[in-house]
C-alpha cells in the first residue's frame, strides 16, 4: 500500500478579535462574524509525471502546472462536530489551471455561472458545492487545494495566549489541512509570533 507523507509549513496573519484576558489575549473568529474576506492563492508546480510507454515501461515526463485562485468568502453557521462545523459562501474572481506534460496542455477554468459556491467542512478538506449547477471532477480538483482558508479557524487557540506560547489543534486539523481522505497520524503545531495592533 503506498504511503505518503507529507510536511507544510506556513505562516498565517490572522485578523480576528483579541479580547484581553490577564496578560494574554483570546484569539478568536466569531462564527456570526459578518466581514467578508479575499483570499488569494498563486501554486506553480515543476517535477515529472509518471505513465507508461507503448512497451509498459515506466515513463518519466517533464511537467509543469500553474494555477491561479481569488475567491471573497464570508462564514456561515456551521452545524455538526469538528470540520463540520467550518462553511463558508464563497464568490471566484478567478479560478484557473493551466497544465503541461511533455508539451501536451490542458486549462482548466471556472465558468462564470458556476462561481458562487458553499464550502462545508469535512475531515478530509472542504467540501464545494457550486449554487449554479455541477462542477466537473476538473473544476472540483480546481476548487480543493490544500490549506482551505476555512481551516485558518480550526488553528486558532481554543485558550488565551500570549506571543511565544505554542498550542496543538484538534487531531483532525492536519488532515483537513492537506486534503487526505485517510491518515494514520496527523500532527499539526502552531505558535503565537507577535501581535501587532490588532494583528496576531
Amino acid at each position: 500500500m503506498p504511503c505518503r507523507s507529507l510536511f507544510l509549513s506556513a505562516a498565517f496573519a490572522v485578523m480576528a478579535t483579541l479580547p484581553a484576558f490577564a496578560d494574554k489575549l483570546t484569539i478568536e473568529e466569531p462564527v456570526d462574524d459578518d466581514r467578508v474576506f479575499g483570499v488569494g492563492l498563486r501554486l506553480d508546480v515543476h517535477g515529472q509525471a509518471q505513465t507508461r510507454g507503448e512497451d509498459n515501461k515506466p515513463q518519466a515526463l517533464p511537467m509543469t502546472a500553474s494555477a491561479a485562485i481569488s475567491y471573497r468568502e464570508r462564514r456561515l453557521l456551521g452545524l455538526g462536530s469538528r470540520a463540520e462545523t467550518l462553511r463558508a459562501v464563497r464568490e471566484y474572481e478567478q479560478a484557473q489551471v493551466d497544465i503541461d506534460v511533455a508539451d501536451e496542455k490542458t486549462a482548466v477554468r471556472l465558468p462564470d455561472a458556476l462561481k458562487l459556491v458553499v464550502a462545508q467542512g469535512r475531515v478530509s478538506g472542504a467540501e464545494i458545492v457550486s449554487l449554479g449547477g455541477a462542477l466537473s471532477a476538473q473544476e472540483l480538483e480546481l476548487l480543493s487545494p490544500p490549506c482551505d482558508s476555512l481551516t485558518l479557524t480550526a488553528l486558532l487557540p481554543i485558550a488565551p495566549v500570549e506571543p511565544g506560547d505554542t498550542w496543538t489543534p484538534a487531531t483532525w486539523v492536519g488532515q483537513y489541512l492537506a486534503r487526505l481522505e485517510a491518515t494514520t497520524k496527523s500532527e499539526v503545531s502552531c505558535k503565537f509570533e507577535r501581535l501587532e495592533g490588532t494583528v496576531a
